[in-house]
């Protein structure tokens, strides 16, 4: 079984040109900034390819009860509904929906630069999408606050940008 999926930081940050933007944070050595649509996009890939897993792990449910059906028939039949699908890489990372052959339940394995980096239980996927859609939201949250402890408040940008890094520190975590 392939090692659990590295921790997945979500969070607002401010790009060089002074707007917030969506940064995703793969382990300690990657991170990717996504603009409204990137995070948008990314989040539909993710829900799209846990719907894909899920999918795959009824069908097979659904075959294996067919009294007579062998197992190599159904692996075929799910192989073949796959290789039907278009391609849906959205995203930094590539999400293969998989069904697991102990419990036949879904789950996605995450590939980064073509290796197999982890994999994410589906409640974890979609939590992660999730995630990303509230993080988009959270932006322009994060662009009007500074706005109004440089406006209204008098702080000077660099300082406004901490405060409003910090805000962070008392929110819930996202992940």
């Amino acid at each position: 079984m392939t090692e659990p999926v590295q921790e997945i930081v979500v969070r607002s940050d401010v790009a060089p040109d002074g707007s917030y933007v969506v940064a995703m944070e793969f382990g300690p050595d990657e991170s990717f900034i996504l603009d409204r649509q990137g995070a948008r996009d990314w989040a539909t890939s993710v829900i799209a390819a846990a719907a894909a897993a899920d999918y795959d792990a009824a069908v097979l449910r659904q075959l294996s009860a067919i009294e007579g059906m062998e197992r190599e028939h159904t692996a075929q039949i799910i192989s073949d509904l796959r290789a039907e699908r278009p391609a849906t890489r959205t995203g930094p990372l590539e999400l293969v929906p998989g069904v697991s052959n102990r419990d036949g339940r879904g789950f996605l394995t995450i590939h980064l630069h073509g290796k197999v980096q982890g994999q994410w239980e589906l409640d974890d996927a979609l939590s992660h999408a999730l995630a990303v859609v509230e993080v988009e939201a959270i932006v322009d949250l994060d662009a009007t606050y500074r706005k109004v402890l440089v406006g209204l408040v008098g702080l000077d940008d660099l300082r406004a940008r901490n405060v409003v890094a910090q805000l962070e520190e008392h929110r819930r975590p996202m992940t």
